[in-house]
């Protein structure tokens, strides 16, 4: 009865997902509700915790919401917490994930989508290296729609094209960015597919690719004004970024190898300290699907990094995701899903409650008030 009484919520949405995984537990080892294990997983880090012993504590503490929504009045054990993020099929779950992001959040009209990998440090042992997992981050929603697991006897490449696949639709009229290492032909090839453009940095792993672009763009950025430029100061430095553009790409040798191929483009920066007068510039060379628009192709550029310093540091100082040591079976990926789908529900909690706190402080808030906690799960308790 609970359960029903969320069905038009968003918690009841997410409960629903949970419901559709399919059973990954023996019938006689079924004791706990799938959806009410991971329910208690969300909860126990929405509230800033993050093991599978606290995950035992929330069910004890919030043992008159299980009931309530599930109908269960015992406690499952940390074991039962771990056995069952071991064998839950990950690639489904994350599956949850790219429909939960689809749900509460719109990554179309050409808004980036970063793809990068982050590894889990030290979810590794003896016999195995540590997880190396994929994520695909939107800037402009401040949402993760997807991740994926590059495998242990695989690499980055493979992976990224099973997370496009898993993206799918949700990609059209995107632009996706990547770093060099993911400049690839079938990568480029498997986001034009998806109806999406795409913006892949160049350096050394395409050697022949590297080399043409950019000995053409530096002569272009030598000889001619920035086609874009603007002006940034803060932290002690002022930063100028400029953006050269052409679409002259024919001429490249492998220019019929990579699909949809419009464009190359550089990014200068020039950074000068304002203490010491001390300058550095560097420049970074790209291709793109997209047509001449260098203001277009800077943005792209610029909020790709926001992969690194939204995403990725939210995993690394709010999750303390490199320091979990949880690594048997599928733990690893399936704790990086959940804790992606932790940050999007926060995300989505902030804009549905007009907050201006951070993750974390929503996160300490939740931890320490039961009225809080139900206000960002969006679970009314006075209806059951």
């Amino acid at each position: 009865q609970g359960m029903k009484n969320t069905q038009d919520t968003l918690l009841g949405f997410v409960l629903n997902l949970f419901v559709s995984l399919p059973e990954p537990r023996r019938r006689h080892c079924r004791v706990y509700p799938l959806e009410m294990l991971l329910f208690c997983a969300m909860a126990t880090f929405i509230t800033g915790r993050k093991s599978f012993y606290d995950m035992n504590a929330f069910a004890e503490v919030y043992k008159n919401l299980l009931i309530e929504l599930f109908g269960v009045s015992s406690t499952p054990s940390h074991d039962t917490f771990a056995r069952i993020f071991r064998i839950l099929d990950k690639k489904l779950f994350a599956l949850c994930l790219q429909k939960f992001s689809e749900k509460i959040g719109d990554i179309m009209a050409r808004h980036v989508v970063a793809i990068d990998g982050k590894t889990c440090r030290r979810a590794r042992d003896a016999a195995r290296k540590a997880a190396h997992i994929i994520s695909a981050w939107s800037p402009g929603e401040k949402l993760t729609p997807g991740v994926c697991m590059v495998g242990e006897k695989s690499n980055e490449i493979p992976a990224v094209l099973e997370l496009l696949d898993l993206l799918g639709a949700t990609l059209k009229g995107t632009v996706v960015t990547a770093d060099a290492f993911n400049t690839q032909k079938a990568t480029a090839a498997a986001i034009i597919a998806k109806g999406a453009d795409y913006v892949l940095a160049v350096k050394d792993n395409q050697p022949e690719l590297s080399k043409a672009v950019s000995l053409f763009l530096d002569h272009f950025a030598d000889t001619a004004a920035p086609m874009w430029s603007s002006t940034e100061k803060g932290h002690g430095r002022l930063e100028v970024r400029s953006c050269w553009q052409s679409e002259d790409v024919k001429w490249i040798p492998t220019f019929k190898e990579w699909k949809g191929l419009k464009s190359i483009c550089v990014v200068q920066r020039t950074s000068t300290r304002l203490t010491t007068g001390e300058t550095t510039t560097s420049r970074r060379y790209f291709i793109s699907s997209l047509p001449l628009g260098p203001q277009e192709i800077a943005r792209c550029v610029r909020e790709h990094w926001d992969v690194e310093n939204s995403c990725h540091w939210s995993l690394d100082v709010i999750f303390n995701e490199d320091c979990c040591l949880a690594r048997a079976g599928n733990e690893a990926a399936n704790l990086r899903t959940l804790r992606s789908i932790v940050m999007n529900y926060l995300t989505d909690a902030g804009k549905r409650l007009g907050s201006t706190d951070t993750r974390m402080r929503m996160m300490t808030k939740a931890g320490m008030s039961t009225k809080y906690l139900y206000s960002v799960l969006g679970y009314n308790p006075t209806e059951v």
